[in-house]
């Protein structure tokens, strides 16, 4: 009737001698002792110690499964690589496709997205171009634009412009203001550093040490 603790590394067992369930980054080996797992950037080894079942998760870098080992995808420009093959890709990194044969090309230049089927079409163009309809390929915007639906009416300016009358992007006079009211004179937010007065100006906000003071420049 007494309480006995499992063994050393052990989360869950049926007595000290048999665990069933070894912590995390731990495996059992031959003498079904919980030790440290062979990969070092394996998470579940639980059932042998020298064969990973799950790996680690780290920021930027993704980790498959091959023949028991945490290996990184061996492609070129290759975001993740399918289950349990390093060497063929599954989603390749912003202005590429996968081939084929499993690798990443380069889409047209300035397109962000393309497919395999007919990597010369565009599907999505980098910022500040727009995929024109009969080529199927990425041409720049108007100046100071950074999305438009053509060389003649854009949808979004760049940071201190608006659209104007004309679907183009004009400089807003504004000093110090990042974007406009839909009026085009007022300001609605004011760069980094400066915040609104009560004429709708802006100014450093009264905080030197202050990044964001945009919708009142005293706090």
């Amino acid at each position: 009737g007494k309480c006995v603790s499992c063994q050393q590394h052990c989360k869950k067992c049926n007595d000290q001698s048999t665990c069933e369930e070894c912590e995390s980054g731990y495996g059992k080996n031959e003498k079904g002792e919980c030790v440290t797992c062979n990969d070092k950037h394996c998470k579940d080894c639980n059932d042998d110690y020298k064969k990973c079942g799950e790996c680690e998760e780290e920021i930027d870098i993704e980790f498959i499964i091959e023949q028991g080992k945490c290996v990184t995808c061996q492609v070129p420009n290759c975001h993740s690589c399918i289950p349990r093959n390093s060497s063929i890709c599954e989603e390749c990194e912003e202005g590429y496709y996968v081939n084929h044969q499993g690798k990443c090309e380069r889409c047209e230049q300035n397109c962000k997205e393309c497919s395999s089927s007919d990597p010369t079409e565009c599907d999505l163009p980098m910022e500040g171009y727009y995929v024109d309809e009969n080529d199927k390929k990425p041409h720049k915007c108007i100046e100071n634009c950074i999305e438009c639906e053509n060389d003649k009416i854009c949808k979004k300016c760049n940071d201190g412009y608006f659209i104007d009358s004309m679907n183009g992007c004009t400089r807003n006079d504004v000093f110090n203001c990042k974007t406009l009211r839909s009026d085009n004179y007022h300001c609605l937010t004011c760069n980094f550093n400066y915040g609104k007065d009560s004429k709708e100006n802006c100014v450093n906000c009264s905080d030197p040490n202050c990044k964001i003071c945009s919708s009142d420049y005293t706090t």
